[in-house]
Order: structure tokens, then sequence, then C-alpha cells
């Protein structure tokens, strides 16, 4: 990438900054250090961060808190404001804005992604009320208005997308041209996500509940979107000596509503809510699960699937994940179709029996990772922000 520095800063636009908040975030957060590494400068315009990163110039821009629709229109106003005393630089914004130069939709398709939550509740009342909640929350609106206004503009600005199914889904719904739309998939740090050294030493006891019991892993935030509730009935089903798996769930998700769900199903004894994780105990706990179940209703393309592949840690996961387009549905790990076919999800469980299949699977999903590297991954993105290296 050359000796000398960057040619160019990178304004990027974002609601929060700070690398602990969440996976946009800290893909954020990753992508600044990698061009302060080269020189380069990032100034960040944001509503509230935490932990700034040195020598990134981070604008806290003030907005009314309440309502949050009127917090969400008055910062994409003092941003675009903001904005327009610059040029010269590219803008990468994550949210829908006017005048940002390139766009990162990490949460998706608004609209698409609004209807797979309102799918992804349990109850059919809950399931049937969800259009008319979402039709009367002002926030949501005014964030598909921007989105739909913001891909459908004659001046549309550089899309990436971590996904084809993604980069479909713009044409399809938008009739976005394809050279505007450039397809990149996550990147992992290989460095820290790989599988445990081969003495043996970073067993992960610590970090489960259990010892020597088989261990599932859930991670996620969005405990009903990533289908958590589908994963509990499912681990109700499981029958025979699969029985004695135990799930380890990693997350700031609303635990108290999910441990009365996990003990109606008679499963609170073999489920652990270990609440938020920091990524070095992260990584033990891909290392040491006997595998990953992400039963997600929409996922652009799910980071945790990455790194747990980059583990040695197999998948299971749906295809309605983006993430799942890199897989070998039998290879790395287990596509499902539907994350509500617990039945499905509950045979798939049972077969985490078989030892050397699943640990064939991880060796295999470790190797396939090799490919994804994050320092690839920032190559092509500074390419595609038109971050010029000098010589």
């Amino acid at each position: 990438m050359g000796n000398g520095g960057m040619s160019k800063r990178l304004i990027i636009v974002t609601d929060q900054w700070g690398a602990k908040m969440g996976g946009c975030e800290a893909y954020l957060a990753e992508l600044a250090k990698g061009v302060l590494a080269q020189g380069g400068r990032t100034d960040v315009l944001c509503r509230r961060s935490r932990e700034p990163l040195d020598d990134s110039n981070v604008v806290e821009i003030p907005c009314t808190p309440f309502p949050r629709w009127l917090s969400e229109w008055s910062f994409g106003r003092r941003a675009r404001s903001w904005l327009r005393k610059e040029s010269g630089s590219p803008v990468l914004a994550v949210r829908p804005l006017e005048n940002a130069t390139h766009y990162q939709p990490h949460g998706g398709l608004y609209r698409l992604a609004f209807r797979a939550e309102g799918e992804s509740l349990d109850a059919p009342l809950r399931r049937w009320l969800h259009p008319i909640g979402t039709a009367l929350n002002l926030k949501r609106n005014l964030l598909v208005e921007r989105q739909e206004k913001l891909l459908t503009k004659k001046d549309v600005p550089g899309i990436m997308v971590f996904s084809k199914r993604m980069r479909r889904q713009l044409q399809n719904l938008y009739q976005v041209s394809s050279c505007r739309i450039f397809a990149c998939p996550l990147g992992v740090n290989l460095d820290s996500f790989r599988p445990a050294d081969i003495d043996g030493a970073d067993t992960g006891e610590g970090d489960f509940p259990w010892r020597g019991d088989p261990r599932i892993l859930f991670v996620g935030h969005n405990f009903t979107l990533k289908g958590l509730h589908c994963l509990f009935q499912a681990l109700s089903r499981v029958k025979g000596p699969a029985r004695k798996f135990h799930l380890a769930v990693a997350g700031n998700g609303p635990v108290k509503s999910f441990g009365r769900i996990a003990r109606k199903l008679s499963i609170d004894d073999r489920v652990s809510f270990l609440g938020g994780v920091n990524r070095d105990r992260l990584i033990r706990l891909y290392r040491t699960a006997h595998a990953l179940a992400h039963p997600t209703f929409y996922d652009h393309c799910s980071l945790v699937v990455l790194e747990a592949l980059a583990c040695g840690c197999p998948v299971i996961t749906t295809e309605r994940n983006g993430a799942s387009e890199l897989l070998r549905n039998g290879g790395e790990g287990i596509i499902m179709d539907d994350p509500r076919d617990t039945r499905v999800l509950a045979e798939t469980l049972e077969s985490l029996e078989d030892g050397p299949m699943w640990r064939r699977m991880g060796r295999r999903g470790s190797r396939l990772m090799k490919k994804y590297s994050w320092k690839d991954h920032l190559q092509r993105t500074f390419g595609w922000l038109g971050l010029k290296i000098e010589s």
C-alpha cells in the first residue's frame, strides 16, 4: 500500500461512535484506525460518542433527544449543513444522508428489516399488529423515506454491500444501477480470530457455566430478530443424548423476557445469559463452542458468523443471512431455509452428537476465512472510497 500517507481524509457520518457500542460502530472504528495507520485523517460526525480514537476529530452534533423522530430529523439536517462547508473528501455515511458520497447500509434495507422484525415476533397477534405500529412510528417512517429517496435519486452515491443478496435487493426494489453498487464481503482480523492453539492451552472452560458438556453459542443483541426464541423452541424439542447440550447467550438483549420463555419451555437449566462480552472473551467462546447457532430472520451479512468460522467454530444459520452465501451447506455449517422450522433446527442440533463431522466443518470454516481477512477488506474499501496512498 506504499510507504507514504494518504492524500485525502475520510469523513464518517454515524449515529453513535465507539468501538464497544455494536457491530457497525466496531467496524467504523477499525476503518478509522486503518486510515490513521496510513497517516490519513478522519473526521466523525455523530450524535453521541464514547471512547473516541486518538487523532480522530469527533464532532458531536447536538440534537433534541425526544421525540426520537425529531432527533433523527435534526441530526440529518445539521449534518448536511456541516458537510456543505466541506468538499473534496469522501463522505461515508451508514445512515441515509443526502450529500454522502458513499453509503454503507449496515442495517440493510429498512423496509425489509422492519418487515422481518414483524415476522420474527412469536405471538400471532403481535405479528398482526406490527405493521400498524411501524406505520405509526414516525422515526421509522423517516428512515425508510430517507433511504428510499437516497437510493432512487439521479446521482445515487456509491453503495457498498457486504453480500450479493443485498445487491439483488437494491437492484430489484430500487433499480439501482449495478455500476453504483460495490459488493465486498466483510473481513475478519485473522491475527485475533483464529482457532485455538494446537497445544490446547486455550480451553475457555472459565467462560462457560458448564464443564465438559456440549456447548451451543448464540451471539447477538436483538434476540428476537436473530431468532433466539426459535432456538429455544428447537432446544426444547431435542431428543436423546443431545438433551445434555447447553446454550450460552452472549449479548445485551431482553434477558428477563427471554428467561421467562426458557422457563416456560423447561430449558432454563440448560441456558445461560452471559450479557455483553468483550472481544477476548468472545474469541474464547467461539473456540470452545461446538457450534454457533444464528437462526436469523434478517441479516445483511452477519459478522459473528464470519468470526466464529475464523475461530474454527461451525455455524448454523439461515439463507436470510447474507453471510450464508459464503458457505457450503454441510461444508462449513448448516444453512436453514426458515428460522421458524424448529423441527429442522432441532434435528440439526441433535446431529452435533456426530462430533467428527462438526469438527471437520470447523476446520473447513477456518480455512475458508483465510480468503476474507480484514486487511484485504480494508484495501478494497480504501479503493472504493477513493482514498489514494501517496508513493
